[in-house]
């Protein structure tokens, strides 16, 4: 199958200091070719990031902005699940991880 959608970075990797708020985001954009909707958005796991996204007026692409709830210092996996109108790709899932020192 050709390339569905572009994610520029495809994961998320939050690297810190304990105690702090660490940020990061990543551009998901749909190809003209397989144009979808997000329907909705979710973490895979509670307590350990939270996730906005922000969507272009247009739909051309979205901002999926992350930031760590967690602040004891350790590492950290979770997941944003992203769910699209798309019957070719129903689900997009963005890997993200933590590491604070």
């Amino acid at each position: 199958m050709d390339q569905f959608v572009q994610i520029q970075p495809n994961r998320l990797t939050l690297i810190g200091p304990a105690g702090t708020l660490v940020k990061e985001q990543t551009t998901i954009t749909p190809l003209p070719k397989y144009p979808f909707r997000i329907l909705s958005y979710r973490t895979q796991r509670d307590g350990n990031i939270r996730a906005k996204l922000e969507s272009d007026p247009s739909g051309a692409f979205h901002t999926l902005r992350v930031e760590n709830i967690v602040m004891e210092k350790g590492r950290f996996v979770d997941v944003v699940l992203l769910k699209t109108d798309s019957t070719i790709k129903p689900e997009i899932r963005i890997p993200v991880y933590g590491i604070l020192r």
